[in-house]
């Protein structure tokens, strides 16, 4: 049985709000690439899309030592992200 991942992507700082922004970087802390891939549906998707390689060679997001992966809250939302480029990629958890 395939397990459910509980957090959904919602967007990138650029269309989120910028005060909640703010407030989830300072509440977050690091966790692991492997952690956050197991929790957020999307993850590889996403980093395919902003130019990662999934599978083979290239550079993958989790050797990517500029990537830093965290757990915080969006708007009192559970929530990963990941900070890429100035960036961050933040994905909820499902109600």
């Amino acid at each position: 049985m395939k397990r459910i991942k509980p957090y959904i992507f919602i967007g990138n700082c650029a269309v989120l709000d910028g005060d909640s922004i703010q407030a989830m970087r300072r509440a977050g802390h690091q966790v692991t690439y492997t952690e956050m891939l197991h929790n957020c549906r999307g993850m590889l998707e996403i980093t395919k899309s902003i130019g990662y390689t999934i599978f083979g060679q290239g550079l993958k997001i989790k050797d990517d030592f500029q990537v830093c992966f965290f757990k915080s809250k969006y708007q009192a939302k559970d929530c990963y992200y990941f900070y890429w480029s100035g960036y961050e990629y933040v994905f909820v958890k499902e109600l």
